[in-house]
């Protein structure tokens, strides 16, 4: 998904300060995000987070000792129990 080609540059750059704002948002309260109950140990404790003003895009972020992971930001109308499942998968 090309934000810039589909809706514009004015939606994408407002989108990059929304998670940008958004990332921010969850430094600052890592347990904010619901927990995804992914195994893979090197995914523990992952959550995921919806992105601020653009609520159809989902943030998959790790809490780590002073700050989080950003693992991945994908558009909701992905299947994600299926990218739960690829996650899981994963070294």
């Amino acid at each position: 998904m090309n934000i810039a080609a589909d809706s514009g540059i004015e939606t994408a750059l407002h989108f990059y300060g929304m998670a940008d704002e958004t990332f921010r948002l969850l430094l600052s309260y890592p347990r904010l995000g619901r927990a995804t109950q992914i195994q893979n140990r090197l995914l523990a404790d992952t959550r995921m987070f919806p992105l601020k003003h653009f609520a159809e895009f989902v943030i998959f972020y790790r809490p780590l000792g002073k700050g989080i992971e950003i693992v991945r930001v994908v558009h909701g109308a992905r299947d994600l129990p299926r990218l739960k499942e690829t996650l899981r998968r994963k070294p």
